[in-house]
């Protein structure tokens, strides 16, 4: 029996875990039938025990960013997902990531890049340019707080992120945006996968299990 174990790099449940992977896991075992399959949980799995070590990355990356700041805004912001599920994900490190910024910061709050057209994904606002130019937002220092693993189009250095921080700063002279660094620019991150593998090589829990198939009868 030859045995396939998959570490997801990604922050919750997406589709590309949940749908496509194992689509295509079935096709491949339906060519290797021999072949077994374990899934390992993605970095945030809010059915296990809590774990606090992707805020404190979080954390420590704000931290950075506070140089000679009086207590800046911190918003938590992620591309937006139209799968609530994963959007649940943010929020949950954003409640995390305010408990152990406390006293540090004047406030944590989260928001989205972009979101889907429709009253079906409301549940991604609010999105990051409305926030920035709330009146909570729209004077101050304010740490984006950058959930992303790589940078691309959207994190990017002149990226989406960085032309909607622009845009902010330019229609309020009295706002100072800084992003931190991404989350897979931290070397943090390895332990958190580390821990995922050793998991998933220990059986349980598991995002996805596929034994061999059956032989025909």
């Amino acid at each position: 029996m030859t045995e396939l174990l998959i570490l997801p790099f990604f922050f919750g449940p997406s589709q590309a875990l949940t749908r496509y992977l194992p689509e295509r896991l079935a096709e491949v075992q339906a060519n290797y039938p021999e072949l077994a399959v374990k899934v390992a949980p993605p970095l945030v799995d809010t059915l296990l025990a809590p774990d606090l070590r992707l805020a404190r990355l979080l954390a420590d990356n704000v931290r950075e960013r506070m140089t000679g700041q009086s207590k800046p805004r911190v918003v938590l912001v992620d591309h937006g997902s139209p799968i609530p599920e994963v959007t649940a994900v943010r929020n949950y490190l954003s409640g995390q990531l305010s408990a152990l910024l406390a006293d540090e910061v004047a406030g944590v709050t989260f928001a989205s890049m972009e979101r889907r057209e429709g009253d079906a994904y409301r549940f991604n606002e609010p999105l990051l340019e409305d926030l920035l130019a709330s009146p909570a937002l729209a004077e101050g220092d304010v740490i984006l707080s950058m959930l992303f693993l790589s940078p691309g189009r959207h994190a990017g250095e002149g990226g989406d992120i960085a032309e909607i921080c622009s845009q902010a700063m330019a229609r309020a002279p009295g706002l100072n945006v800084v992003t931190t660094r991404l989350v897979g620019e931290n070397d943090s991150i390895v332990e958190i996968l580390a821990t995922r593998l050793q998991q998933a090589l220990a059986g349980s829990p598991l995002l996805m299990a596929l034994a061999p198939a059956s032989p025909p009868a």
